[in-house]
């Protein structure tokens, strides 16, 4: 005689904040598969968004912000210095910012996905132009781009040799958009 199998529970109806969590992590993708496109994130308070898409109590993450610190905690994650952490946070720009870049994870050359990720402040469509080039670019993209000390922070980023280096998220906290930047493109600074 066939036995007969119970039924399959009802799929999971995702949250709001479960719904916008999913979401920005898609405009983090899209980011970084199309350096220098800029992606919007859900509506709400950008660091609030990009906390509860990457963060759990399995990474770790550091900010040297105070107020940031409550919320990045709220999401279960381990918060680590700066040299340790998988993710950084910086929603604005402080002394010892710069320092703390520079101890950031860049991985290993057996290990170079073991990098840290860069999460900084940023206005689009205006500032220093860039030149974007390598995977996801068609060609070269030139991107202008206003963010606290960009010279200083290409430089640190043209330290790091392939595969080593850290990829990097430009938030624009007033339209809540993103830029991505991977450690695999290619910057250079136009005029």
């Amino acid at each position: 005689m066939p036995q007969t199998l119970p039924p399959l529970p009802a799929a999971p109806v995702p949250t709001p904040a479960g719904r916008a969590a999913h979401a920005t992590f898609q405009a983090l993708l899209a980011a970084l598969s199309r350096p220098g496109s800029v992606h919007a994130l859900p509506d709400g308070n950008a660091w609030q968004r990009l906390s509860d898409a990457l963060l759990d109590m399995e990474v770790s993450a550091y900010t040297p912000d105070a107020a940031l610190r409550g919320v990045l905690k709220a999401t279960g994650t381990v918060l680590r210095p700066a040299d340790e952490a998988q993710y950084l946070f910086f929603p604005t720009w402080e002394v010892g910012t710069l320092e703390d870049i520079r101890r950031a994870r860049v991985g290993s050359s057996v290990q170079p996905h073991q990098s840290a990720t860069l999460l900084l402040p940023a206005r689009f469509g205006t500032g220093q132009m860039l030149e974007f080039s390598g995977p996801g670019v068609p060609g070269q993209l030139r991107v202008p781009l206003d963010a606290p000390h960009l010279p200083e922070l290409l430089d640190v980023r043209a330290e790091q040799r392939f595969p080593l280096g850290w990829d990097a998220f430009f938030v624009e906290t007033t339209s809540a958009t993103v830029m991505g930047l991977p450690r695999t493109t290619q910057v250079r600074r136009v005029n």
